[in-house]
């Protein structure tokens, strides 16, 4: 699944499907190319709408779906292809903010000389060439967008029309490219940790998902870094995409639960807490999991609060099904070996070593 990035509820995204083959021979669609639009919520997935995709060239298929009614959250685009009776699927997901941010100038009626800039460090500055078609901007970069990476595109008043009018505000366009490797959805992570699994981003989710990915390439000796020339993906039909699916989830479970453990230790606003410190003498919830409070009143470490126990019990097994399936990914666990039940010595000879990892 590829993840297109967050996106503001005021704006248009751009349904596009490219049908050709190996050697870039458009290859034609047996009917229309569907869209269906979903919503991710507590209970799964919803469908929110369906559309036909149109086709503007021989292998191109487009449509500009404006995203004014969809609510806030997670959702996905499962696209159903049909070539010569074989239905093929493919899945595109991105996150809805109903935000609206505050602007970066104080005071949008100052002139522009009086305004604070906006600067980025020429480090983190990419060049592109800008192309005005009537009433279109245009900008192509240089260089190809890199995975993994967050882009901002600054737009200052100082842009001017022909006839000398110039935007009321600076305005900052930010969007990601898209989370590699990703061997795992959110779904799979929510299977994991129930209830808890609303507690985090969905960001946060699929940095933790790509981090699980980056960290099987590793173990499998191949490059981590979707920017690397030599980057490969694992494929649909290799035996290791199972492990290397169920690795993921589960190192981004680990990841999350270890970061939960920190927000609730070191919240310094009381907003910013996942329970409340004065709640916790009598008790709490915390997702599927609930603790009752004792009688005694006595104050006990952050460390101690019965919450954190509760996780780092459920950080535990993680850790041990982790484990289990870093060595499957790796081919390790099933070599067949066994401790020893019983071993004897003649003579000199030194009683065998231990083959137990």
């Amino acid at each position: 699944m590829r993840y297109v990035g967050d996106i503001s509820n005021n704006s248009s995204i751009l349904l596009e499907i490219l049908t050709y083959d190996s050697k870039n021979n458009p290859v034609t669609v047996d009917t229309p190319i569907e869209a269906h639009i979903s919503k991710q919520n507590e209970d799964g997935l919803t469908n929110v709408s369906n559309v036909i995709l149109n086709k503007v060239e021989k292998c191109q298929h487009q449509y500009l779906y404006d995203l004014s009614e969809l609510k806030e959250g997670m959702h996905f685009i499962d696209y159903t292809i049909s070539i010569n009776g074989n239905v093929v699927e493919k899945r595109e997901g991105f996150f809805i903010s109903n935000t609206k941010k505050e602007s970066i100038i104080d005071n949008p009626d100052e002139e522009y000389g009086d305004k604070p800039k906006y600067i980025i460090s020429s480090d983190f500055q990419e060049s592109a060439e800008i192309e005005v078609n009537e009433e279109e901007v245009i900008i192509h970069l240089d260089e190809t967008e890199k995975s993994n990476c967050s882009y901002s595109l600054v737009i200052t008043d100082a842009v001017k029309a022909i006839d000398g009018s110039r935007i009321k505000e600076n305005t900052v366009v930010s969007y990601t490219t898209s989370y590699t490797p990703l061997y795992a959805e959110p779904l799979e992570v929510k299977s994991l940790l129930k209830d808890v699994f609303f507690y985090f981003s969905i960001e946060s989710i699929y940095d933790a998902l790509r981090s699980g990915g980056q960290r099987a390439h590793q173990l499998l000796r191949m490059p981590a870094d979707a920017n690397h020339p030599d980057f490969e993906l694992i494929e649909e039909d290799d035996d290791i995409l199972f492990p290397a699916s169920k690795f993921s989830s589960h190192y981004a479970a680990l990841k999350l639960l270890n970061q939960l453990v920190i927000k609730i230790v070191y919240a310094e606003d009381e907003n910013e807490s996942i329970i409340g410190k004065d709640e916790t003498l009598g008790g709490f919830a915390l997702g599927d999991f609930s603790v009752s409070g004792g009688s005694s009143a006595e104050k006990v470490k952050a460390e101690d609060l019965p919450e954190i126990t509760v996780v780092k019990e459920l950080i535990a097994f993680m850790e041990s099904e982790l484990k289990f399936w870093q060595d499957a990914l790796m081919g390790r666990n099933a070599r067949g070996y066994a401790a020893p039940v019983s071993a004897s010595n003649r003579g000199d000879a030194a009683v065998p070593e231990s083959r137990e990892i």
